[in-house]
């Protein structure tokens, strides 16, 4: 994301002005905890900077998040909250899987393209939003899960394209 570095308007290292970016990110669940702070701030910023950013989801809970996601700079789009979050109290991680499929597949199909996709935790959905070519796609791999950054890296080696970006948190 290096391109968002610069905003709308203010001159990059070489002297050229940065062009005003759209930002799609997928999240899994927007509630509190770590990972979405990290996704709001990103928005946030990338906001203040002049870009377009749209944050899309399969669950936030208005009254359990964080302020900026209802009042902030950007907008939050819910779709897939129908989907189940386990079966049975099991299969937890099975269906983030697929409600991110779900959103992805939404994102696809009713809206117009993104300059650059950021993909939190979930990277399964990677192949799907490499349809859009246009499109860069961004990994965010937070390494609080050993296993869960295990994967998001296999997934940049075999799925992702060369042009993709990979953005470990420690």
């Amino acid at each position: 994301m290096a391109a968002a570095g610069g905003g709308a308007g203010c001159s990059s290292p070489s002297g050229t002005r940065a062009r005003k970016l759209k930002v799609a990110v997928i999240h899994p669940d927007l509630g509190i905890g770590g990972a979405e702070r990290l996704i709001v701030d990103a928005a946030c910023q990338l906001a203040s900077h002049g870009h377009d950013v749209h944050v899309f989801t399969s669950h936030h809970d208005k009254n359990r998040c964080f302020e900026e996601t209802v009042s902030g700079p950007f907008a939050v789009t819910v779709y897939g909250d129908f989907l189940p979050r386990h079966v049975f109290y099991r299969f937890h991680a099975v269906c983030a899987y697929l409600r991110c499929i779900f959103v992805a597949l939404c994102v696809l199909l009713w809206w117009p393209s993104f300059d650059v996709i950021l993909v939190d935790q979930v990277s399964v959905v990677i192949p799907l939003l490499k349809v859009k070519s246009s499109s860069k796609v961004a990994i965010s791999c937070p390494e609080s899960s050993v296993l869960s950054n295990f994967f998001c890296r296999v997934n940049m080696l075999f799925v992702a394209s060369p042009d993709s970006v990979l953005l470990s948190f420690s």
